[in-house]
């Protein structure tokens, strides 16, 4: 038998939860990054270990996209696919020159989300990265 103390609970009627005005895209590396990253970085075997667990999660902007919809990824997946390339590796020289949509699909798993739920009870906080 464990000595831990048993965590209090807090339910959802005990904590008044909102949810915040953003969409979310979740992105997880496929195996074509996987492989460019590895061309591309000294520290590949460390770094594909790390890369494959985890996933990054990008904040929208939420709503009049019908449906409950997500927003296009076409709008944002420029941006979203250079964070995840600096991630593999600083070295823009190294970046693929004609980065498309389509290779964006092929080299990570994107799933949308529209309803996210903050359980925190401090405000949200903006860091640079």
């Amino acid at each position: 038998m464990s000595n831990e103390k048993p965590m209090p609970v807090k339910s959802a009627t005990t904590k008044s939860l909102s949810t915040i005005n953003r969409a979310a895209v979740v992105v997880r590396p496929k195996e074509a990054y996987l492989q460019w990253v590895a061309q591309s970085n000294n520290n590949a075997p460390e770094l594909i270990e790390l890369l494959r667990e985890k996933v990054t999660v990008y904040l929208l902007p939420d709503g009049g996209y019908g449906n409950g919809d997500t927003p296009p990824l076409r709008n944002f997946f420029a941006e979203i696919f250079e964070t995840e390339l600096t991630a593999g590796s600083a070295d823009k020289s190294l970046w693929p020159q004609h980065r498309t949509l389509n290779m964006f699909s092929e080299w990570f798993d994107i799933n949308g989300e529209t309803m996210i739920v903050d359980l925190a009870d401090t405000r949200l906080k903006n860091d640079k990265i």
